[in-house]
């Protein structure tokens, strides 16, 4: 059992502080932002610190993080944070809902893994992975770190799926596949064939590949 500090003082946060509440042993007693974005000093009845400053408040051998539950810039931002926050000796959980099937699989440091989720035997999911509700990742595949995996979305088994992955709502990645790193599939997108580093989905189904990579987006999500 942890006491908890959250990444995040807004919708997402409330979801998994929710869960934590419900069905984990870890127990949140507070929240931390970063101190432009600081403008509460209290959420769900518990305080709102800034991140710069959270060792005064909460230092780093009485609580551990989880968060940000955010796929902001690409997924860049949760790793700075998950990065500075190891260098700044503090420890990371993860949250698997019990609604997880996920018999044979690994799970690392600093994931979320929401309901409804089938995690497939030998499937392996990296640090810093949040996985949304109802997706689907197959047998054997490895979702490296600093992925972010849409509500419903399906990974196919056999596939492996780059750093910093982004795959949308109800986007597939068919059986043995391998995205690059930093692969963007919107809403709805199906990939049917390895692609490269950086490489953007549209969304849909019947919608081009854009011919720009996702560094581009990292600019504007």
């Amino acid at each position: 059992m942890a006491d908890v500090i959250l990444f995040g003082a807004e919708a997402a946060a409330e979801v998994a502080t929710v869960y934590l509440d419900a069905y984990s042993e870890h127990r949140v007693i507070g929240f931390t932002v970063d101190a432009a974005y600081c403008k509460r000093d209290e959420f769900m009845g518990r305080p709102v610190v800034p991140w710069e400053d959270l060792e005064r408040s909460f230092p780093s051998e009485c609580v551990s993080l989880l968060g940000p539950i955010s796929f902001r810039r690409m997924n860049q931002l949760r790793r700075d944070r998950y990065v500075e926050g190891k260098k700044r000796g503090y420890r990371f959980i993860s949250f698997v809902h019990p609604q997880v099937e996920r018999t044979g699989a690994h799970i690392g440091e600093n994931c979320f893994v929401g309901a409804g989720v089938l995690i497939e035997p030998g499937a392996r999911l990296g640090d810093d992975v949040m996985v949304w509700s109802n997706a689907h990742i197959g047998h054997h595949t490895a979702v490296r770190d600093h992925c972010f995996i849409g509500p419903g979305a399906g990974v196919g088994g056999l596939c492996t799926i780059g750093e910093f992955c982004f795959i949308g709502p109800r986007a597939d990645v068919m059986p043995g596949i391998r995205l690059g790193r930093a692969c963007f599939l919107g809403a709805g997108a199906v990939a049917r064939e390895d692609v490269p580093d950086e490489t953007v989905f549209l969304g849909a189904e019947t919608s081009p590949k854009a011919r720009y990579p996702s560094s581009r987006l990292a600019r504007h999500v």
